[in-house]
């Protein structure tokens, strides 16, 4: 595994959790649960700081580019 395809992993991850994000949004929305939307909000950002901060210490520690 070289660092084009770490970045490709990193990146659909990513990309499922805002799939993932955007449905649950919606579906809240119709539920009209506001609180809901806010705390699911607030989670959803740690869990995706969490692992963008993880991909990216894994890029620099696992697969540095020097």
């Amino acid at each position: 595994m070289n660092i084009r395809d770490s970045n490709k992993v990193g990146d659909d991850m990513l990309a499922k959790i805002s799939i993932a994000a955007y449905i649950i949004s919606a579906v809240l929305h119709y539920t009209n649960d506001q609180m809901n939307l806010f705390w699911l909000s607030g989670v959803l950002g740690i869990v995706t700081f969490s692992i963008s901060s993880y991909i990216s210490f894994y890029r620099v520690i696992v697969f540095p580019e020097n």
